[in-house]
Formats: C-alpha cells, structure tokens, sequence
C-alpha cells in the first residue's frame, strides 16, 4: 500500500452490529407502516429520513474519522432531502394540494444536489494524492454515456412539453441534471477501486436508489400520474437506509484517508463499462432505426459521440505514455540490478541506489535517498556515498518514540509525512515533504523476512505513491547486495579461522594460552611431546618450566600482560615456549 499508514481493520464489534440490526428493524417497521397507513405518510417519512440523518451523525461520532466534514455535509444533504419531502406531504395532507408543482420542496430537493456532490468531492479529495487524468478520464466517459440517455429521455422530453410553464420546465430538468452531478461524483469515487469497501459499497446502493425513484418521478410527473405512498418510494427509502449503514460501519473512517494506489491495468469489469458507456450512443441510434422513429436529438447525439470518442483517444494516450514510464522504470532496475551485482562495498550499492532512484522519479524531479542498514545494537545508520557523505544514525527512526519501524515496514512500502521520521534523519530527507519507507527485506525458505534496513525516498507525495512498486522493488535487489557482503564477511571469518585452527595443531612449536594468574589455559598439540604430557586447563606455568627459568617465565608473561593492556586488552595474557 504505495501504501501508507498501518492497515485499520474494519470488523464490527458485536454492540455495534446489534445497534446496526435494530436501525433496519426501525426503518423496515417505518416503511411497512408508511405503505399501510395513508393518512401517516408526513409523519413516518419524516421519521424515515431522520433515522438516517442520526445513523450518519451516529456513525461520526462512534468512529470518529480523520475528516468529519464529509460526513457532515452527507447528513446536512440528507435533512434538505427530508425536508423537501415533509414539505410535500404537508402540503398535500393539509393544505388540499394535489401534486403541488413547483413548491417550496422543489427548492429544498435542489439544494440537496450540490450538497451531495460536495460530501462525495470531499471523499474523492482525501482517498487519492493529486490528480489522476486516468481515473477523471474514465469517470468522464461513464457520466457522458449516462447524461445521454438522461438528455434523450428525460430532459429532452421535458423540455418540448407545451403544457409545463418555464418555471415548471426549469424545475423539472434540474432534477435529472442534478442525478448526473450524483453520478459523476460516484463514477469518480468508484474508478480508482473503490468498491472493495463495505461503506463505499452502501454509499452506491443508496445513490442508486435515489438515482432509480428521481427517473420514475420524472416520468410519472411528466405523465401527470405521480402519487405519493407508493412502492415506488422505496428508491429514496433504500437511499436513507443505505447511506445511514455506510456510517455505521467501521470502514467508513477509510473513506476520508488515502487509498491505496490502484494497480496501473484496467479491470476487466471497470473496462466492460467503459465500453458500455461509448457504445450508449451508437445504440440508440440503432434502437431509433429499428424502430422507424424520426430521431429529434440526433445533433445531441452525433455531439455526445464525439466527447466520447475524445475522452477515448485521451484515455488510450495516457495508456501509452504510462506504458513508456513503466519501460523506461523496468531498464532502470535492470541497469541497477547490474550496478548491484557489481558493488565491491555498501557504499557502492548505495550510489547505484541513487542512480536508479533518479530514473525513477524522472528529470526535474526534486528527491532525496537515504539507504539505512541495521547496525550491531539493532539501530539504523546511513550509507554515505560519493555525492552524499550521510553520517545520521537513529534508534527510533519512525515517531512517536517506540514505534518499531520493524514492524511497521514487515507489510511493504509506506508513505509518510517527514514529521513521521526521527529529526536526524528528517534533517537529511528535507526539504521535501513526504517519504517512502521501503524495507530492506529478503525472503527466507521458512517464510520470515529478516530487515536488514530501510530505503527512503523523500519526494512529493504524488510521484511516491506513483513509483512505490518499483522502489520497492529496488529495495529487494539492494537488499540482497547487502546480504550478499554480510555472506562474503562470514565466509571469510570462518575461513580465516579454519586457518589458524589447522596452523595451531599442525605446528611443531608449542603455543600456550596463559591467563592473568599464570595458568595455562589452552595448550597446542605439540605441548604432549615437549612436556611429556599434555597440559590440562588451570596448570601453573611454573609447573612446566625448570626452577631456573621460573622468574623468566614469570617475567616474560607480565611484559605480554602489559603490553596488552597499552592495546586495550589488559587481563589477558598470551605466551609462546
């Protein structure tokens, strides 16, 4: 998760559940009584679309997002839209209007449009980093196929009709305008990936509810035949419901903090109604000819195909230009990888680090490498290189004190504010802004990946999230350069040591270890035929030396003693005889 903080889990705790089942007993008991019972319509609508204002408020104030404001303005959208209804029912139940159109509802029905599409913008602005021409595009491409079939048959109708005044007309194609302001807020919602979550899941249901009983009022008003009390209420019911539910539940808390980068192909279903959407033109014209009608929105019609058919050059362009990024990402990794393999020392591994990170972020980029490896007290310490001689070193690299960045890291890269970072290591990162933490990570046959540091990239916030994968794949071919020296070190110490090993016990001189109160510690095979036997651990070196040469002995092991202490090593002793 490009991805990020640590990953929330969104499970429902069982009182939460419990409430969750007795807001749908409420409102199933409310729709069931609003059908029944005519001459309660004004009351229990009411009810109906407060319980989901207070299940929003509810849900804010239980899970408490980083962002509240979105929420808000859903909920302060959803009581204009009880609003309006109240007003209309009230009007019909006691003023004696039948079907009043236009009203003071219509004005608080319109009000609620705007609001909506700012709570969705809201979503939209925090779940992603920056502007993704991808994501608008196939947004545009969705609302265009829609606002043509609501052009051919609602607004178009609508507005030919000589029996509706101005006003009325006005009115009446503001509410199909206003459901395709729903739509393209929800198709941009919905591109990048979306509906993975359970919130953004009931958010859609409900704005397709709303979006289903706004058309047939539409119609049926266009009709004269509209009536209120019926199944076709239970659009906007569904609507209160639904997006009551997306408050309640736990995941709502995600739809006001970044999401993770999508992977850069199309899914198979988003590309099935991409294609639907350019294909809505051409079918209706096909539809119109099979019908031997005479088509009067042709002109709208041959317009809608060719923004459609624009949005569609645009999109395949960016589809390009994103597979040449990632060509000229993929050479990049493949030149480090040579660079890697070819490294005499981390210094070096760390400078083809920083080459390859230039390619990534591309030229006229501002960034910042740091290449961190674990050192022997378990903290982090740079790797200078010839263009950055880092000398930083921290034990808690990732605030507030005590986070263990291990742990942090275990799950792949992670974006995150430099205020995150140990002011050390920040020091070095700035003046950029955001950094991503790649760990340094090698998979081993029991399935751990021992750490053994960090990369960090420091650059804007955008272009990290866009080349998390292939740092991070960086970072696995820097580690396994770095595991390879640490191989290359042990295999030399144990070499090095089989050595002396074999000199020891291979040579015909007599090698004694001797501790500070002159017993021997360790004797050579040798000793055995000098001594006539071989000295056991703890014999006193006086033991093995004639009279004559005992104070020589003696003297000889306290100048070794001494000269041992002038190095630093004062308390042990060794000597030869």
């Amino acid at each position: 998760m490009p991805q990020r903080e640590p990953i929330r889990t969104h499970t429902m705790s069982g009182t939460l559940r419990r409430w969750t089942l007795v807001y749908l007993v409420i409102v199933t008991g409310l729709t069931v009584a609003y059908l029944n019972y005519p001459d309660r319509h004004t009351i229990l609508w009411a009810l109906i679309g407060l319980s989901g204002v207070v299940a929003i408020l509810i849900g804010v104030h239980l899970h408490r997002p980083a962002r509240r404001w979105p929420w808000m303005v859903l909920a302060a959208a959803n009581l204009t839209f009880v609003g309006g209804d109240t007003a209309y029912n009230a009007l019909e139940a006691f003023f004696g209007q039948t079907r009043p159109f236009p009203s003071v509802a219509d004005a608080l029905y319109l009000v609620t449009y705007p609001l909506f599409a700012i709570g969705l913008l809201g979503f939209i602005r925090y779940r992603t980093v920056g502007r993704d021409l991808a994501v608008v595009l196939d947004a545009l491409i969705l609302t265009s196929g829609l606002a043509l079939l609501c052009w051919v048959h609602l607004i178009n109708p609508l507005a030919r009709n000589e029996d509706m005044t101005w006003t009325e007309k006005a009115i009446s194609i503001a509410y199909p305008l206003g459901d395709v302001l729903m739509l393209a807020m929800l198709a941009r919602l919905l591109v990048p990936g979306g509906l993975r979550s359970r919130s953004v899941q009931l958010l859609t249901l409900g704005t397709c509810g709303i979006l289903a009983s706004d058309v047939i009022y539409s119609v049926l008003q266009l009709k004269g035949t509209w009536q209120v009390g019926t199944p076709w209420d239970l659009g906007w019911v569904v609507f209160f419901t639904a997006w009551g539910l997306a408050a309640l539940h736990p995941s709502m808390t995600g739809l006001t903090e970044r999401a993770p980068e999508p992977a850069p192909r199309i899914a198979e279903r988003r590309l099935a109604l991409l294609a639907g959407a350019s294909l809505v033109a051409p079918a209706l014209l096909l539809f119109q000819s099979l019908r031997h009608e005479e088509s009067e929105d042709i002109a709208v019609i041959a317009i809608f195909s060719a923004i459609m058919f624009l949005l569609v050059l645009a999109r395949l362009w960016g589809m390009m230009n994103d597979h040449g990024k990632a060509e000229a990402r993929e050479r990049s990794l493949r030149i480090a990888a040579a660079s890697l393999v070819a490294a005499l020392s981390p210094r070096e591994v760390a400078g083809a680090v920083e080459t390859a990170s230039a390619t990534l972020f591309g030229p006229g980029t501002s960034h910042r490498v740091l290449l961190l490896t674990r050192d022997r007290r378990g903290g982090l310490t740079a790797v200078p290189t010839a263009e950055h001689p880092w000398s930083c070193r921290t034990d808690a690299l990732i605030r507030p004190r005590g986070t263990d960045w291990s742990e942090l890291v275990t799950d792949g890269a992670h974006l995150l504010p430099l205020t995150r970072l140990d002011p050390s290591v920040a020091a070095e990162i700035t003046p950029e802004t955001h950094v991503l933490l790649c760990p340094l990570e090698l998979q081993t046959p029991d399935g751990r990946e021992p750490l053994l540091g960090i990369l960090l990239l420091g650059g804007p916030e955008k272009k990290l999230a866009e080349i998390s994968g292939p740092a991070q794949s960086l970072a696995s071919q820097a580690a396994l350069a770095l595991e390879r020296f640490e191989l290359s070190e042990e295999v030399n110490r144990r070499t090095s040591e089989a050595y002396f090993r074999t000199l020891v016990h291979n040579t015909s001189d007599v090698i004694l270890i001797v501790d500070d109160d002159d017993t021997v510690r360790y004797a050579s095979p040798s000793a055995e035929t000098m001594f006539g036997r071989s000295p056991l651990p703890g014999t006193p070196l006086t033991d093995l030396v004639a009279p004559s040469d005992t104070a020589g002995a003696l003297r000889l092991g306290g100048v070794g003693r001494a000269a041992g202490g002038a190095d630093g090593r004062a308390g042990r002793a060794g000597g030869g005889a």
